[in-house]
């Protein structure tokens, strides 16, 4: 292989897209604590590329998290840090939700519930949630 085909090849990776629609939970449906919490919280993140390095809308991570999840990452953990109208995780943060993960506190198939009810806007068994439990809005 050349080296113009080696660059190429190792320039054209597959970038995971932030999703245009997400769908949301209705506010009294989120998990408020446990597992069912971490995993919603890693999912959304995921699925807005948060932990990517992306930045996201605050009023669009509101809208999926919840204000009170916001406020408690942002001003107690600092493992998401707002600038102007926009959220980034911290790489505090990031070492958090990966840690949380890797130490079992977390299982990679709820997170994955969770990210499939926020893309398709379909009910879940496994991440609990009901068609009735998601917002008709998408944030």
């Amino acid at each position: 292989m050349s080296k113009q085909v080696t660059r190429q090849v190792a320039a054209t990776r597959a970038v995971a897209s932030v999703p245009g629609r997400v769908y949301v939970l209705i506010p009294g449906m989120r998990p408020k604590s446990g597992e069912r919490l971490l995993a919603h919280t890693a999912a959304a993140l995921e699925v807005l590329g948060l932990l990517r390095g992306k930045t996201a809308p605050v009023a669009r991570v509101q809208a999926i998290i919840g204000h009170t999840a916001v406020s408690y990452h942002t001003q107690k953990l600092h493992t998401m840090e707002v600038t102007g109208t926009t959220l980034r995780v911290t790489p505090a943060g990031k070492e958090m939700f990966a840690a949380r993960e890797k130490e079992n506190l977390v299982s990679r198939s709820l997170i994955d519930a969770f990210k499939a009810v926020f893309t398709t806007g379909k009910a879940n068994e496994e991440a609990q949630v009901k068609a009735h439990h998601i917002a008709a809005e998408q944030a």
